[in-house]
């Protein structure tokens, strides 16, 4: 039996449609957001006085007390915040309204806010009175996170076909690799994994940058100087400022690249953000080529193979990704597992559903190291499942 795309309106339709959950409270222990100016104080989720929030997955509701800015509401009068899930993960859209803060929007331009399937909330909200609100956990100050996640009990298995369709519109749809030169190709991938000799080279930028960040000057000044010789922006200055132009110039970016940059986040247009993947494309441009496949091992903590280079690929990706902030060595440790986990579960039509598993594993295995290779440009074809079939996309 295969584990394969299967083209079809209807089932991609029934993926589209998210099933009914019920609603789901904020964990007290984790509920603080924070604007990006720390002048302005945090966001506290759970209050003693407000209506409580409710997460479900269609939308969110309920009152947010700010320190410095009093209540907002996550359902005003004609809007709302909105919950679309997709692959276990819910993907925030709308508008909060505060008399202080004004409309916040939680699907700006350059931002955006998930809920992945452990109830976590990631990324930005922008406050048309007080800029960007940053959710970033796992953080001991600026954590939101439902009890539990709420896209669980959306529409079909979570192993099937509907989900493997969707991966297919999201990672490009030639088998197994990116074609055209759109994304990670191999026969013009440079990653950052792939510098010959070690395997390894340090990334040539290491911090976001986005539209009114507080971006680091000597960053953007890298990334201006990458646009010029890689890319052919010679109309842009080195100035290390963040401006129209250079934003512009990473969206062209972007859209020539869609299918490594965007398509595998589900997103149709470019942002001008130079966010996970847009960074890490970027730095694929300075290093040699890479050797495919370059994950074979099966590596789990505590266990099997846990010290190889391999684990350091790993660990290296993942940082590049977003997912991994621990010591890049070769050593399988606990930041690794967890990294792992919610790497997985951010991905899991990729990694768990052909399982037909709900909650990450942290076993680096088969699919695992299927969707590791992807990313890098390798296309690895049908991997075995055991007493499953074959998987591929």
């Amino acid at each position: 039996m295969k584990y394969t795309p299967r083209v079809s309106i209807l089932i991609a339709l029934m993926f589209l449609v998210p099933g009914i959950a019920s609603a789901v409270a904020i964990d007290p222990s984790n509920d603080t957001a924070a604007f990006e100016n720390s002048d302005y104080g945090s966001l506290h989720w759970t209050t003693t006085n407000g209506t409580a929030v409710n997460v479900t997955a269609t939308a969110l509701t309920g009152n947010v007390w700010g320190d410095s800015v009093g209540w907002i509401t996550l359902n005003p009068t004609n809007s709302g915040v909105t919950n679309s899930c997709s692959g276990g993960v819910g993907t925030l859209g709308g508008y909060a309204w505060g008399e202080n803060t004004g409309w916040i929007n939680f699907a700006p331009t350059n931002g955006g806010v998930t809920i992945n399937s452990s109830g976590e909330f990631n990324g930005n909200a922008w406050s048309q009175n007080y800029g960007w609100i940053d959710f970033t956990c796992p953080s001991a100050t600026e954590c939101v996170k439902a009890v539990s996640g709420v896209c669980s009990g959306e529409s079909g298995s979570e192993s099937s076909s509907s989900e493997t369709t969707n991966l297919r519109a999201r990672v490009g749809s030639s088998g197994g690799g990116v074609s055209g030169g759109t994304g990670f190709s191999n026969a013009n991938n440079k990653d950052v994994l792939g510098k010959e000799g070690d395997g390894l080279c340090e990334p040539y930028l290491t911090s976001y940058i986005r539209e009114g960040g507080d971006n680091d000057p000597a960053q953007v000044r890298k990334l201006e100087q990458f646009l010029i010789e890689k890319e052919g922006e010679t109309a842009l200055r080195v100035d290390g400022i963040y401006g129209p132009e250079d934003i512009a110039a990473v969206k062209r970016f972007q859209s020539k690249y869609a299918s490594a940059v965007l398509n595998i986040w589900g997103l149709t247009e470019p942002t001008g953000y130079v966010y996970r993947t847009t960074l890490l494309k970027i730095n694929s441009f300075y290093c040699g080529g890479i050797q495919c496949p370059a994950f074979t091992e099966f590596n789990e903590y505590q266990k099997t193979n846990t010290n190889s280079a391999e684990i350091e690929m790993t660990k290296r990706l993942l940082h590049d990704l977003g997912f991994f902030n621990g010591t890049t060595d070769q050593n399988f440790d606990a930041d690794l597992f967890n990294a792992l986990v919610t790497f997985q579960e951010t991905f899991r039509e990729t990694m768990l559903n052909p399982w037909g598993l709900s909650g990450g594993t942290g076993y680096k295995y088969k699919t695992t190291n299927k969707f590791l290779n992807f990313l890098v440009g390798c296309d690895t074809g049908e991997v075995e499942l055991e007493g499953i079939g074959t998987f591929n996309y």
